[in-house]
């Protein structure tokens, strides 16, 4: 799925050495050199509306400083 995404040329995923879980998900992405983030936030979850749709003026406003 993540390869398939929008301006993502490969993408691989590998098992990550975890000390309590054993392993973990790692990734590594190739994009087109203009679409590569500013800043990229690993984040638990991220906001929405009251109609569950992404609530990207907050997103705006807990990432974007």
């Amino acid at each position: 799925m993540l390869a398939s995404a929008p301006d993502v040329v490969e993408a691989a995923v590998f098992a990550v050495p975890d000390p309590t879980y054993g392993q973990r998900v790692g990734t590594a992405v190739v994009l087109a050199p203009y679409e590569v983030p500013e800043r990229l936030a690993v984040v638990p979850s991220l906001p929405h509306t009251a109609k569950r749709a992404s609530d990207r003026g907050a997103v705006v406003g807990l990432y974007g400083h």
